[in-house]
């Protein structure tokens, strides 16, 4: 779908205002973050500037100012927040399970996000890598778009005052409770005065994804773009 069509549907999905969600689309725009298209060729919103439009909906204080605001967002880098074991190192025990000590990523579909994105524990140098944050929920829109799920037990948070994000799915039957957790350079400078400051947050679930993954296209696995 063009934008100026995906846009207001959205819009409706995750109540944000018409005008609102205008304004902030076309500051994406102007930042780069969405393709312009030229006169009368407008190009099919992708699923990442689908994405980075529902991330500065959740962030934005300012509309017209949304292509700057979520600038900080977009390199944010996440871990994975289950209980993993310490000296763990190959990717297929990441990610696989370990029999006596049971699955390191504990839920099922997360385990399969996780394999689209080709994480990698470590890099080349033996320094721990990371999840960007963008890539992940590009991942989790074409999870949840191949498995024809419904997305009930899938959460993503930001918390806009604190610079972290999270996405989480807890289901009974496939696995528990598991979390990629993300940081950005956003929120307060001092982390003591996280306990004592108010935290402004926003939650959509896995439907509010799923409804952005059924009107854009998947991308091809692995890819990237610089936006991210």
């Amino acid at each position: 779908m063009r934008a100026k069509e995906l846009v207001p549907i959205l819009a409706e999905i995750y109540g944000v205002p018409f005008e609102t969600a205008f304004m902030i689309d076309r500051s994406l725009s102007e930042a780069g973050l969405r393709a312009k298209g030229r006169g009368r060729s407008l190009p099919e919103m992708t699923r990442r500037e689908a994405i980075i439009f529902l991330v500065a909906c959740m962030i934005t204080l300012k509309a017209t100012r949304a292509g700057q605001e979520v600038q900080s967002w977009l390199s944010a880098d996440g871990w994975i927040n289950d209980e993993i074991d310490l000296g763990v190192e190959a990717p297929q025990e990441m990610i696989g399970e370990d029999k006596a000590k049971g699955p390191t990523i504990r839920n099922y579909h997360m385990r399969e996000v996780v394999q689209r994105l080709n994480y990698q524990p470590k890099d080349g140098d033996g320094l721990p890598t990371y999840i960007n944050m963008i890539d992940c929920l590009v991942a989790v829109c074409d999870m949840l778009e191949a498995n024809h799920l419904t997305g009930e037990a899938l959460k993503f948070e930001i918390s806009v005052s604190h610079g972290w994000a999270a996405v989480s799915v807890n289901e009974r039957f496939s696995g528990g409770y598991s979390e990629i957790r993300f940081q950005s350079e956003a929120g307060a400078d001092d982390p003591i005065s996280f306990e004592t400051q108010i935290s402004k947050s926003a939650v959509v679930y896995g439907n509010a994804l799923l409804a952005l993954a059924v009107r854009t296209a998947p991308e091809l696995k692995g890819k990237r773009s610089d936006n991210g």
